[in-house]
């Protein structure tokens, strides 16, 4: 709430300004306004009080005109950020952006030898290929095969990336159900292990 101080001679009146609303506490001849607003002190005389109007809109005026360049997500966030403004409170919209990490954990499916696993998978979304992918960069000591029902699904259907694509590009080992595509990956899975730990 912003307000202004009137002085008559020895009566102090004043004056609030609540939203587009003056507020007048006491009115005692009043010969001298003093608005104090944005840090600028303005004085205006009783026959002057149309300029005060004028200042006093202009006040209220200007922050709602520099919301409407500013794109709120939500209708909630434009509405408050007008309450903001009724009060007399200065606000910026998203100054800052933080990072935060959120813990999570993984358990794989087989452990088919120390630090080897293997990950069964009949459908893969894209919070899966996500968890992977964080899963295997927070933890290099570990080398996750990853199994699929059908290596030549795409990830979607408008993509032309199969599962066994999107392994291989992101350096994934994987098999299908077969025991000659197991064995090859477990051998190559446990290669990998060895020049981890080297």
């Amino acid at each position: 709430m912003s307000s202004i101080t009137v002085r008559p001679a020895k009566v102090s009146v004043r004056v609030h300004l609540l939203g587009n609303k003056l507020f007048i506490e006491v009115l005692y001849k009043v010969f001298v306004f003093e608005l104090q607003l944005i840090g600028e002190l303005y004085t205006a005389s009783m026959r002057t009080v149309c300029v005060l109007k004028i200042l006093l809109n202009n006040y209220l005026q200007s922050p709602r005109a520099h919301m409407k360049s500013i794109k709120f997500r939500s209708n909630f966030e434009a509405k408050f950020a007008d309450l903001l403004n009724t009060a007399g409170i200065g606000f910026s919209y998203e100054p800052t952006s933080y990072e935060y990490v959120v813990t999570h954990t993984y358990t794989p499916d087989f452990r088919i030898a120390p630090d080897i696993y293997v990950e069964t998978k009949g459908l893969m979304d894209g919070r899966d290929r996500s968890k992977m992918l964080e899963v295997r960069k927070q933890n290099p000591h570990i080398v996750i095969i990853l199994c699929f029902q059908n290596p030549d699904l795409k990830l979607s259907k408008s993509s032309k990336t199969s599962y066994r694509q999107w392994a291989e590009k992101h350096g994934f080992l994987w098999c299908n159900s077969d025991i000659f595509s197991l064995r090859n990956a477990f051998t190559k899975a446990h290669r990998m292990r060895i020049s981890n730990s080297e």
